[in-house]
């Protein structure tokens, strides 16, 4: 038979134990909330395009860049669950358009003139270029 006093101590390492264990999963957690989440990198695609000030060429129609993030909205709403990730957001609903297949443009606030997929993808790379530096714990070279 377990004695008294030996046992309360063996609970409290074993709660200590479990506390350290649970404290580095939150560590881990915390590490892991630095990294943007799929969803998060089509909200932030979504919002550069709004503020982007381009004209978003769709179906030979211009439109602003409000218009564009709206319609883009819009089409993710419909897609439901099906877009995983934000490279899937630029290929089946930023793209081009799902009743004509003709390609979506976008004219800069340069004048030049490049297909959506290519300028979102640029976002989506300085986005994730810039998460990687950020929160990176390696010290600055």
């Amino acid at each position: 038979m377990l004695n008294r006093s030996w046992k309360h101590p063996l609970l409290a390492l074993l709660l200590s134990v479990w506390a350290l264990s649970a404290g580095s999963a939150l560590l881990a957690e915390d590490a892991d909330s630095n990294q943007l989440t799929e969803e998060q990198k089509i909200q932030a695609l979504i919002e550069r395009v709004s503020a982007s000030g381009a004209v978003f060429i769709r179906n030979g129609s211009e439109h602003s860049a409000e218009a564009a993030a709206a319609h883009m909205r819009m089409k993710l709403s419909r897609a439901g669950g099906r877009i995983k990730t934000a490279e899937h957001f630029i290929k089946y609903i930023a793209t081009k358009s799902s009743f004509t297949g003709i390609h979506y443009r976008i004219r800069l606030p340069d004048g030049k003139e490049v297909k959506s997929a290519d300028w979102l993808r640029a976002q989506l790379t300085e986005l994730e270029a810039a998460e990687s530096s950020c929160c990176s714990l390696q010290p600055p070279a």
